[in-house]
């Protein structure tokens, strides 16, 4: 990746690659993925990620940007459970 391209791309590929982890840990297709594993996947991605950002809060005396984090975090949040969720969406029966 090269440093034009934005933190969405970011978030795709590694939501993709925990996808495929998960797929490989399981040895199940993408859609297979139970939806219990998929919720705990994510939430526990996204509470690695909250303890992050609590850290850094306390990590530097003048945390720059607060707000820009919590957006990124929400905005990985709705990238990794699309993209686990994608798998379950089928096309409707007539298309």
């Amino acid at each position: 990746m090269t440093n034009d391209e934005g933190p969405h791309v970011r978030a795709i590929a590694v939501s993709v690659l925990l996808l495929g982890a998960v797929c490989v840990v399981l040895q199940v297709a993408p859609a297979a993925v139970p939806k219990r594993v998929a919720v705990m996947v994510v939430a526990g991605t996204l509470a690695i990620f909250g303890v992050g950002m609590i850290v850094d809060l306390f990590s530097y005396a003048k945390p720059d940007d607060w707000l820009a984090s919590f957006g990124g975090w929400i905005g990985f949040a709705v990238v990794l459970a699309g993209v686990f969720a994608l798998p379950r969406v089928r096309p409707p029966a007539g298309a």
